[in-house]
């Protein structure tokens, strides 16, 4: 796994990119404390704990996010263009030259 500095900057191009780093931090942040504040002997099973819990909301939260995102710009386009109708048949007359 790559290391990281601790300054980094982490750039996000949109809301739903903030959203979900901002809950990745809080994450961390909580599974830390979890694994600080567990008893000796305990720490493994809490922070496992804690993972399969707030790991399952936070990815379920990241994917209703993602899918709203979706839905949202979908709408914002509209719906799709539909089938225009043709005549059964058009019939066109050429313009014969008037003759003198």
């Amino acid at each position: 796994m790559p290391t990281l500095n601790p300054s980094q900057t982490v750039t996000v191009t949109d809301p739903t990119e903030r959203l979900l780093v901002e809950q990745a931090l809080a994450f961390a942040r909580e599974l830390r404390q979890t694994a600080s504040t567990s008893p000796d002997g305990r720490v493994l099973h809490n922070a496992e704990s804690f993972c399969v819990v707030q790991g399952r909301e936070f990815l379920r939260t990241a994917l209703a996010t993602v899918l709203q995102a979706e839905a949202d710009a979908v709408e914002k386009k509209g719906p799709p263009p539909a089938a225009a109708r043709a005549d059964r048949v058009a019939t066109t007359k050429a313009i014969t030259p008037a003759k003198s």
